[in-house]
């Protein structure tokens, strides 16, 4: 346990409350290799239930939350906070930008300013949630679909970055399972989807599902034997989603402080009412549940 310790990793989740961030958290305080994750957020903290956490059974204490504005130094907000790694989910539909420069300003601006600042409080590992179809090109065609562009150029940027020795970045294609699907009629059709054909279209190499897409970021961040620059499609996010699952169950877990306080509290509850109950033998109607 000790040498455990010595090796704990601070991770820093930008986009902490999407579909896929917020589960970014759970695996991450889940793992017992993780000590502290810090959850950016633009509004306000959220419960642990909102990321599936449950006070009884997880380390609610490695998690913290850090309320940021991306259009200011983000530098000077981390303040003293260092990290190990780091990972984003930041990003926008194509749909809610005017044009590029509008993509630019609330896509492309903030993951590197946030990878950036991160890198200079000691991260050197960072996962980017990219899209399926993106391509890295030098410069934009007339037939390139802005998403793929500016993703693209995160993709190649977030590699420039000073201090990153590892960037991956994930393209998943339909993401299954969102809470927070989108509004309009691609978000009916995303519902519709979730609701009555998920597993089928999860045996396709068209979509993958929203757990497996954080599991692989977080799988690509802690393993230190992975090269760098590191991209992954649907199949080989859900490949690296499984063999995260496979190796974290072969990790050593924290004994379970919080199920043996439990059992010694019931042990106590139930000897209080054993010596309640011993003076009632001869008058029941004395200590009859109310």
């Amino acid at each position: 346990m000790a040498e455990m310790a010595q090796t704990l990793k601070t991770i820093v989740v930008a986009g902490a409350t999407g579909g896929v961030g917020r589960h970014c958290i759970n695996i991450l305080v889940r793992d017992p290799r993780v000590g502290s994750v810090i959850a950016l957020t633009r509004g306000n903290a959220k419960d642990p239930d909102y990321y599936g956490l449950e006070e009884k059974s997880d380390d609610l204490d490695k998690l913290q939350h850090l309320q940021v504005d991306y259009n200011g130094d983000l530098n000077e907000q981390f303040g003293d906070l260092k990290f190990d790694a780091g990972m984003s989910g930041l990003g926008v539909y194509t749909a809610d930008v005017k044009d590029e420069a509008d993509f630019r300003k609330k896509e492309y601006e903030p993951n590197l300013k946030v990878a950036t600042a991160a890198a200079q409080h000691g991260a050197s590992r960072w996962a980017y949630l990219s899209g399926a179809g993106v391509k890295q090109t030098d410069s934009k065609s007339w037939h390139q679909p802005l998403f793929s562009w500016i993703k693209g150029c995160i993709e190649k940027d977030l590699v420039k970055v000073t201090g990153l020795d590892f960037v991956s970045s994930v393209r998943p294609g339909f993401i299954a399972g969102k809470p927070n699907p989108q509004s309009g009629f691609s978000g009916f059709m995303e519902k519709m989807i979730n609701n009555h054909f998920q597993d089928s279209i999860l045996k396709t190499k068209m979509a993958v599902h929203r757990d497996d897409i954080a599991t692989s970021m977080v799988y690509t961040v802690l393993n230190e034997e992975l090269e760098s620059p590191l991209i992954y499609e649907n199949e080989d996010i859900k490949e690296a989603a499984k063999i995260y699952r496979d190796l974290y169950e072969k990790l050593p877990k924290p004994e379970a402080k919080e199920v043996e306080q439990d059992q010694a509290q019931e042990k106590v509850v139930e000897e209080q009412q054993t010596s309640q109950e011993q003076p009632a033998v001869n008058d029941e109607s004395k200590n009859e549940d109310k």
